[in-house]
């Protein structure tokens, strides 16, 4: 039944360090490329659960670096969330995790090839591309990209560096935007 979903859908799998600049930054396409993504009908954005308790785990630091209450901060990420389907790669890893270790450099990457393997073909959406073993991924149809990539991916580069929006775009981080505007 998965594997059919996938077919009318691409997924994209996000990395922590994708959705903790998104919020940490005031300018730039991060967060551009998460509403987007989040507000397309053919897009399926889902999140480990390692990965968004990484996150969580790190909410005291990105309220202070995006100068945002912490209170504020939660709810943000609460409604972030909320549009992303999390998935328990615990469910997905076969008793040998060395399998999927074999497509990273950097260990702790692992729930995320284990959530792409599990939802193939799809993209992981990440700001450390070089942690990844890119080449026996893609034989598995699973490609790793970074934002400004995953706009050329969806042929919408164009669009975003002119500023259009979609009907439905850009209503996730409108509360992100309000934010730092009153911080300028």
């Amino acid at each position: 039944m998965e594997k059919a979903k996938n077919k009318t859908k691409k997924i994209v799998v996000v990395d922590a360090n994708v959705i903790i600049s998104s919020l940490i930054s005031k300018e730039g396409i991060t967060q551009a490329v998460l509403s987007l993504l989040l507000s397309l009908r053919g897009i399926k954005v889902v999140i480990p659960a390692s990965i968004k308790e990484e996150v969580l785990r790190h909410a005291h630091l990105i309220s202070k670096k995006s100068g945002v209450s912490l209170h504020t901060l939660k709810k943000v990420l609460s409604g972030l969330f909320s549009k992303m389907d999390e998935i328990d790669e615990c469910k997905y890893a076969s008793e040998d995790t060395e399998f999927y270790g074999n497509f990273v450099r950097d260990e702790s990457d692992i729930p995320l090839v284990i959530v792409a393997y599990a939802h193939k073909p799809c993209f992981i959406l990440t700001y450390n591309k070089s942690d990844f073993r890119k080449d026996k991924l893609e034989r598995e149809d699973i490609h790793v990209v970074t934002p400004k990539e995953m706009l050329e991916v969806l042929g919408m580069e164009v669009a975003v560096k002119s500023k259009v929006k979609t009907k439905r775009g850009f209503r996730i981080f409108r509360s992100i935007m309000a934010i730092f505007k009153k911080r300028k």
